[in-house]
């Protein structure tokens, strides 16, 4: 029970500090001179953070790896949920 745990924990993190890499990388879009070399560094970044965290979870007897894919999957369907509920949210103001 303890490697489930450890791989959704795991997973929800990774996947929480992923979603906030990627708000900082929109942010700092506007402030970066060269854009493009910018956003490959964050996206390779976020890349091997998410690829380090998979082969750990397959590779470490001690975290389940659905578990912690899993928990990357919730993390990404929360922020889905919650954004497309804003968009509906503000259809129905606008109306």
């Amino acid at each position: 029970m303890l490697p489930v745990i450890l791989g959704a924990i795991l997973g929800v993190v990774v996947s929480w500090i992923n979603f906030r890499l990627l708000l900082s990388t929109a942010e700092g879009v506007n402030k970066s001179k060269s854009v493009e070399a910018y956003v490959i560094l964050r996206n390779f970044i976020r890349l091997i953070l998410y690829a380090a965290v998979i082969i750990a979870s397959v590779m470490l007897d001690q975290i389940n790896a659905l578990a912690t894919g899993a928990g990357i999957l919730a993390v990404a369907l929360i922020y889905f949920i919650k954004h497309a509920n804003s968009k509906n949210n503000r259809k129905e103001n606008s109306d």
